[in-house]
């Protein structure tokens, strides 16, 4: 059964990112404001995550692709979300 898809649209706080490392289940994708976050030391503590090539590279971010990233052309994110199942928006609002 393949493991949810959790989207990161947005800048998070370091609590939150700690708390994304820590889920082992989820597959987490970091696109449009969320590619800042790879500004963030924290970001090494993730075991793998995605990032959506074109919204890093618009945000002048390519020098920051670490060696747990898959950065993915728009090609193969459509494959990521048909592949993973629910998918989820992360959203500091609803917490």
């Amino acid at each position: 059964m393949p493991s949810p898809l959790l989207t990161v649209k947005q800048v998070l706080r370091v609590p939150e990112l700690v708390k994304l490392a820590s889920l082992n289940n989820y597959t987490i994708l970091f696109q449009q404001d969320g590619c800042y976050n790879l500004l963030k030391a924290e970001m090494s503590q993730l075991k793998q995550c995605y990032i959506l090539a074109d919204d890093a590279q618009a945000r002048g971010l390519s020098v920051y692709q670490q060696a747990n990233q898959t950065w993915l052309s728009t090609l193969e994110w459509v494959e990521l979300t048909v592949k993973h199942q629910p998918i989820i928006q992360y959203n500091l609002n609803s917490e």
